[in-house]
């Protein structure tokens, strides 16, 4: 499979992109077809790493359908039979990043709108948002800060009796999380976290888990899982631009796949 004119896409749109060979896994695990991950290099100097195993060399068609070199975004498309698997590949504020699509698009723009809550969608609709604003980390219908969007809620404003936390993470697996000033949350479940069970035990695992494990008893944090979550104020995160929000705006996370292939999601 010659994927020259692939690496040409990534440069045209200002990426580098790396071909070193079969996809690294531990010897006791399958080797999967491909890996697409992005390799940090000093200074800022980060490339795209594409891997793909020799046994499904001719097994893959990998294209790039679409390319949009003013936003530094493209589309990366992966045939394996009759299946597909799209990613968006771009520039975010300071990073490169690679984000599996949940479903097939045609071009950048979709992509993008296919990254978007349903909430964030209405929201949008709702306030007439159209054209290349949509797709703008900040618009009347929600901002953006990486893989989270914030929409306006101002019926908490009239709320009474909110419980609000300070300087509360906001994390969805292993990725460094972003810090809200100020948060408040109704419903969801109450978790038990560490970095081994990154997204929460419930009370009964939690228990079952620290009866056999005693020693690690005190690496848990008690958080809320599945909430409502709403929050105002400074969000911080260190790879984006702080975002400042005057009024209560409802926290959700972008809709990415969880894909295999993607060994570095941020």
């Amino acid at each position: 499979m010659d994927l020259k004119n692939v690496k040409r896409k990534f440069e045209a749109m200002g990426a580098s992109l790396s071909l070193p060979g079969a996809p690294q896994t531990p010897r006791w695990s399958r080797v999967p077809p491909y890996t697409l991950d992005i390799n940090e290099g000093r200074g800022g100097n980060d490339r795209f790493e594409l891997r793909v195993s020799p046994e499904a060399d001719g097994e893959l068609e990998i294209t790039v359908p679409h390319i949009d070199k003013e936003a530094r975004h493209l589309v990366l498309a992966v045939r394996q039979d009759r299946d597909t698997e799209q990613f968006l590949c771009g520039h975010d504020e300071r990073h490169w990043f690679v984000a599996a699509l949940p479903r097939n698009v045609r071009n950048v723009s979709e992509a993008l709108e296919s990254l978007k809550p349903e909430e964030a969608v209405v929201s949008q609709e709702r306030k007439k948002v159209r054209g290349k604003r949509r797709n703008n980390r900040r618009n009347a219908g929600f901002i953006r800060q990486g893989e989270w969007f914030f929409i306006p809620a101002p019926e908490m404003e009239e709320r009474k009796g909110l419980i609000v936390f300070k300087n509360e993470p906001l994390r969805r697996g292993n990725g460094k999380p972003h810090t809200a000033q100020f948060l408040t949350r109704t419903d969801g479940v109450t978790v038990y976290v560490c970095r081994k069970f990154p997204n929460g035990l419930a009370y009964k695992e939690y228990k079952r888990y620290t009866e056999d494990h005693p020693e690690e008893r005190n690496l848990f944090q008690m958080m809320t899982r599945d909430a409502t979550v709403y929050v105002k104020g400074r969000i911080s995160h260190p790879d984006h631009k702080t975002v400042v929000l005057d009024t209560w705006h409802r926290v959700m996370p972008n809709t990415e796949a969880r894909s295999a292939q993607v060994v570095f999601l941020d």
